[in-house]
């Protein structure tokens, strides 16, 4: 007995193989990011543990620009949510508007993280430089993460 795929033509083997494919990858992103940002949160974990201990580690507060941001993310996350849910419904007068509303959040948030570095720099908190504090530069380097992120996405 020869396989179902076996009969097809190629293009639609193509497409198969593709769909098999594209899970175990999704998979291996989420992994890799996770990772990622574990390996971020480690890194900032030990360098503020390390300094404090020193006592040169500066401590701020973060702008509220940031908290912001992440209430804007959160919620394009739900939306998201809702953009595939209403795909898969067929509905996709929801699911386009779903969407944009997503998009729309992702612009908020680049726009509120670009503000927040603005008011760190305003602040005399700075990335790199003779002026620069390694507290700084972490909050720096994990929301230009959080950018890239988003930027993918």
């Amino acid at each position: 007995m020869t396989n179902e795929l076996e009969k097809s033509s190629p293009k639609e083997l193509l497409k198969e193989q593709r769909k098999n494919a594209a899970k175990p990858l999704l998979w291996i992103g989420i992994v890799s990011m996770a990772m990622a940002f574990a390996g971020l949160t480690s890194g900032y974990v030990v360098s503020r543990s390390a300094l404090l201990q020193r006592e040169s580690w500066m401590v701020f507060s973060l702008p509220e620009y940031f908290y912001y941001s992440t209430a804007a993310i959160l919620v394009s996350s739900v939306v998201m949510y809702f953009a595939v849910k209403s795909a898969k419904n067929g509905n996709m007068a929801n699911a386009k508007t779903a969407l944009w509303a997503t998009l729309f959040l992702g612009i908020a948030f680049t726009i509120l993280q670009l503000l927040g570095w603005k008011a760190l720099h305003d602040g005399g908190i700075f990335f790199t430089g003779a002026s620069s504090n390694t507290a700084g530069s972490w909050v720096y380097i994990l929301t230009l993460f959080h950018l890239l992120h988003v930027a993918a996405g």
